[in-house]
């Protein structure tokens, strides 16, 4: 790891004349400009980072917690925050919210790792950040000794503390709901074909249909990459088939809700016609006629089991009622509201 000593042996100049430059301090003692520049570049090249964070942790005077959300900032996302801010604001520790645009370049990655050094930041939380992001973060803060923390089913680097939710239980409940309303041709809708989650909630479907005795068909699993109304519309296709599915499972309650609407418009009517269930338990399903089922995706608690798990592995004390594991599962359930009913007579 390259230190302000090795910055000031290649520039040729004195440890301290080096850290007032990296500090924003040199005016004060009137260091050139062409000093100033020389150090600079020398430490970008270098590779150097201000290397405050790994000391503060060990020393536990560091009391911010970063946390960083490729999504962007949702309902849910509030939620994860509300929950981790409950179990650090106890500890005295803060989040500071870190951004990367959606394709970062070199620049961005620069930025936001300057920024989280400099904050001396005891740990970062990501939230549905790519595989490649997190790769790159977990190397740059493994070599700090920094915790990373992934707080949702995404992928995980190694070494990587993680909580996520057992989605695969909450799609199995919502088919064994509807099989239990006399649904027996149940489809599942993605728009996140091949991600981590998906996967799981696939998995949760095939596992839910045969518990009930029901059959997957090939129809029955639609993976779509071009975005919600193209999803709709291919929902709205199979469901004027004459084998038509009587129910359908959407893989977030964004995109059940504008299915609702979507069919609405096409005379298709939610129950009366097709059941709906969302995933998630966004705010807004309580706020549409009919209202949402769906999944209930503990995100608040997801939260105070990533603070905890995060606080106990920066500082060496354990935070909350038990030590934690490196991955930690909470459950999922089902809400049931207006937009399942039993199946049309005669559409079983």
């Amino acid at each position: 790891m390259i230190t302000i000593q090795d910055i000031a042996d290649a520039a040729g100049v004195s440890k301290g004349t080096v850290s007032y430059v990296l500090s924003g301090k040199h005016r004060k003692v009137k260091i050139s400009d062409a000093t100033c520049a020389r150090i600079q570049r020398l430490a970008r090249d270098m590779g150097y980072r201000a290397n405050t964070l790994a000391r503060d942790v060990s020393t536990g005077d560091s009391r911010f917690m970063g946390f960083l959300a490729g999504g962007g900032k949702s309902d849910f996302v509030q939620a994860i925050l509300d929950g981790m801010q409950s179990e650090l604001d106890p500890r005295g520790y803060s989040l500071r919210l870190l951004h990367l645009p959606p394709q970062p370049g070199e620049a961005d990655y620069e930025r936001l790792l300057d920024t989280a050094l400099g904050y001396r930041l005891a740990g970062l939380v990501c939230h549905s950040v790519s595989r490649g992001v997190l790769l790159r973060l977990q190397r740059e803060f493994a070599a700090h000794d920094v915790p990373l923390g992934i707080v949702s089913n995404s992928y995980l680097p190694r070494g990587a503390l993680h909580v996520g939710s057992n989605d695969a239980h909450g799609v199995a409940l919502a088919v064994e709901h509807l099989a239990g309303l006399g649904h027996r041709r149940i489809a599942c809708i993605t728009l996140s074909p091949g991600s981590p989650f998906a996967l799981a909630r696939q998995r949760g479907f095939r596992r839910g249909m045969a518990a009930c005795g029901l059959t997957v068909r090939a129809m029955d699993w639609i993976e779509e990459r071009g975005g919600a109304t193209v999803a709709c519309t291919r929902a709205l296709a199979l469901l004027r088939t004459e084998i038509a599915p009587t129910a359908l499972v959407c893989d977030g309650d964004t995109l059940a809700l504008g299915l609702m609407s979507f069919l609405g418009h096409e005379r298709i009517q939610t129950p009366e016609d097709v059941s709906v269930v969302g995933f998630g338990n966004f705010g807004f399903g309580t706020h549409v006629v009919p209202t949402l089922t769906t999944v209930y995706e503990p995100f608040r608690e997801m939260g105070q089991a990533m603070a905890q798990a995060m606080l106990s592995a920066a500082t060496g004390v354990t935070a909350g009622d038990a030590a934690f594991a490196r991955r930690r599962i909470l459950d999922t359930h089902l809400i049931v509201r207006d937009s399942t009913g039993r199946p049309r007579r005669g559409a079983e």
